[in-house]
């Protein structure tokens, strides 16, 4: 079974909230990285999203977050 990661860059207008965390985050650009697999015995090549990655700035600090 084959895998693959992709990344997309997201742009956000405005701060934003996600679960588990207890302060928006701000605006700007965000990395995520999905991770696929291939499905097998299908006709066609087809893939299967397993999980994603996102990339958040740390909070002070000079480096990234996952």
């Amino acid at each position: 079974m084959a895998n693959r990661t992709t990344q997309t860059i997201v742009h956000f207008l405005h701060a934003f909230l996600l679960k588990g965390f207890n302060k928006p985050l701000a605006a700007g650009d965000v990395c995520i990285d999905p991770n696929e697999e291939s499905i097998d015995g299908a006709s066609r090549l087809a893939w299967r999203r397993v999980d994603s990655f996102i990339h958040l700035p740390a909070i002070g600090v000079q480096s990234s977050t996952h």
